[in-house]
């Protein structure tokens, strides 16, 4: 029997604000969870687990401590500037 496809969930609206404010207070050093930088791209979790076991770059690079994944603010930050896009007009 096949495994059935699961449908990315997205966080909750409610828990997505508190992780944003996680990001928002956390210093540049910190290392904040997948969960929190989920909500930052707006993405479900499931899209940056995937993400990491092929390599896109499309998401900033991540802190493996065991079997923990961690993400520098730092980073997400850099990898967002990288990402804007100015129009020429």
């Amino acid at each position: 029997m096949p495994k059935p496809i699961r449908t990315p969930r997205p966080i909750p609206p409610e828990q997505a604000a508190q992780l944003l404010q996680l990001f928002a207070a956390a210093p540049l050093e910190a290392l904040l969870p997948q969960e929190a930088i989920a909500a930052v791209y707006g993405v479900p979790v499931s899209t940056l687990e995937k993400a990491r076991c092929i390599g896109l770059e499309e998401f900033p690079k991540f802190v493996k401590i065991g079997a923990r994944v961690r993400y520098r603010k730092a980073d997400v930050l850099s990898h967002l500037a990288a990402l804007e896009v100015r129009q020429v007009a």
